[in-house]
């Protein structure tokens, strides 16, 4: 699943993160939709070359996460409501650590940037 989302995924930006997403159809029921138990699945990457040390990055996916988990309702909200699924891979790409604050508000931004892209046309083209 993970080597097709970054084969296939569609691809923005919104910093700090880099964002890969695939949108699934609900009514796909084959090899990629039956494993999701949740409108979205979500995968955090920190880069090894700006943060040397492991406890660094793990600080920055935890907060990451955290974020995400204040984030997400709107955006299940939003998949269920269009009868869709989603990966997604959030890239932290910034050089230094940004504050908890800071990494909430643009988590926001991202996903919804996400959605309205959805809205836009660039949504499920694969259907698992």
């Amino acid at each position: 699943m993970r080597d097709l989302l970054f084969t296939r995924g569609k691809q923005d930006f919104c910093y700090p993160f880099r964002i890969k997403y695939m949108i699934f159809s609900d009514s796909a029921k084959g090899k990629g939709s039956d494993h999701f138990h949740y409108p979205a699945k979500c995968l955090i990457s920190v880069s090894r070359h700006n943060f040397r040390k492991a406890s660094g990055r793990n600080r920055i996916k935890r907060l990451t996460r955290e974020a995400y988990r204040k984030n997400k309702k709107a955006f299940y909200a939003f998949l269920k409501q269009r009868e869709l699924r989603c990966t997604i891979a959030l890239i932290y790409v910034a050089k230094e650590e940004l504050d908890y604050s800071e990494i909430e508000n643009r988590l926001g931004e991202c996903l919804k940037r996400v959605m309205l892209l959805i809205d836009r046309g660039r949504g499920p083209e694969q259907s698992i």
